[in-house]
């Protein structure tokens, strides 16, 4: 998990999601579609050896 939150952080970081002006609020659903945006491409950058990593890392080695 520590690899997709990574890069979830980063593209959330890089990516200016407030277009409003103003003041102007975003709607709701504008949020969702962004998120659900940027998570597939967190998850297209997490790379096999990071999922391979993640899971050594998890397994209890005693």
């Amino acid at each position: 998990m520590v690899p997709f939150k990574r890069h979830l952080r980063d593209l959330w970081i890089a990516e200016d999601i407030s277009d409003a002006e103003g003041g102007d609020q975003v709607p709701a659903k504008v949020k969702r579609i962004t998120l659900i945006n940027r998570a597939m491409k967190a998850w297209d950058m997490v790379t096999p050896e990071e999922v391979r990593g993640s899971f050594f890392e998890a397994i209890p080695k005693s």
